[in-house]
């Protein structure tokens, strides 16, 4: 199965933008922050498509 390569950059593009608007997290707290707000109990399988859709809607929420 070949992976999909371009998943990492728009994580890392999405996780940048939202990063900038919070920028007194640290990287962790970050993390933290997205899945307490989405409920996660355990964040090793959440899959990649479900971490960029919840950050770019926390990011939509937060340019309102």
């Amino acid at each position: 199965m070949k992976s999909d390569l371009s998943r990492i950059n728009r994580i890392t593009d999405a996780l940048n933008h939202l990063w900038h608007m919070h920028p007194d997290l640290q990287f962790g707290q970050l993390v933290y922050y997205i899945a307490d707000v989405e409920r996660w109990d355990n964040i090793f399988h959440v899959e990649d498509d479900q971490w960029i859709n919840w950050i770019e809607e926390l990011v939509g929420d937060a340019s309102e």
